[in-house]
């Protein structure tokens, strides 16, 4: 795990990670119904995932940028 202390984006180095699961199991803030971060299988590919508030693009998040009703926020 990362953190970029522009955007206060904590985002995984996929180069360095092992994908061993172990910060999932660790995340404080693991709820059933839509775990921050997430240990997925891609075919024959295991792969965590984890928000990144679109950690990269230069207009933040993009679910942000595209919610009708402008119900969220980054602050």
């Amino acid at each position: 795990m990362k953190f970029d202390q522009g955007t206060g984006a904590r985002y995984i180095d996929k180069e360095l990670c092992r994908k061993c699961g172990l910060c999932v199991k660790a995340c404080p803030y693991f709820v059933e119904k839509f775990p921050p971060i997430r240990k997925v299988v891609m075919g024959d590919r295991r792969e965590i995932i984890k928000c990144a508030l679109c950690h990269g693009y230069e207009d933040g998040p993009a679910c942000v940028a595209v919610c009708p009703k402008k119900a969220l926020s980054v602050e």
